[in-house]
């Protein structure tokens, strides 16, 4: 018997914005572990993910020996977008957490999952976004995947918007 997929979908005929706001996680934890279930958060028709700075994607967390093909998709498709907004008040006292001396203005992914853009979903990293895919201490092992398919696209700036920072791993160890 093949996987079994359940999706939930945010859709929209008209520009509908889903917003995380900086220092808020969207946790995704709970999700992929349904043993043969294919779990989607799929975002459709001009429906918006827009994610402030500081904001997190936490993925659940799969051991490194764990399947990590079980993780859960976010789905983005039609004229679905996926925004990482970035904040030009880069001084030093807001840049930096004084207590861990992380950024808190970067936008993180963490964890076990998969993001898909498809027909013309676009993921956008502009201007002073800076995105990072990394773990942590409550999330140690990452592996994101980013599928591209049609003409769909990841934009790290574009012809009219100069681009932000994309990283994959951990700045510091």
């Amino acid at each position: 018997m093949g996987a079994v997929e359940h999706r939930i979908t945010f859709y929209s005929d008209v520009p509908r914005e889903i917003r995380v706001p900086a220092g808020v996680e969207l946790d995704l934890g709970s999700f992929g572990r349904g043993g043969a279930l294919k779990q989607q958060i799929a975002f459709a028709g001009k429906v918006r993910l827009v994610l402030e700075p500081g904001a997190k994607i936490r993925f659940p967390e799969i051991a490194a020996s764990g399947d990590r093909s079980k993780g859960p998709i976010l789905y983005f498709t039609d004229e679905a977008e996926l925004v990482m907004l970035g904040d030009i008040a880069r001084d030093a006292g807001w840049w930096t957490d004084g207590l861990t001396g992380s950024d808190k203005s970067r936008i993180k992914i963490l964890g076990v999952g998969q993001i898909w853009l498809n027909k013309q979903a676009r993921m956008t990293v502009f201007d002073s976004a800076l995105v990072g895919i990394e773990s942590d201490k409550q999330t140690p092992h990452t592996d994101v995947t980013i599928s591209i398919k049609r003409q769909a696209g990841l934009y790290i700036g574009d012809d009219v918007s100069a681009g932000g920072a994309f990283q994959v791993g951990n700045m510091v160890d």
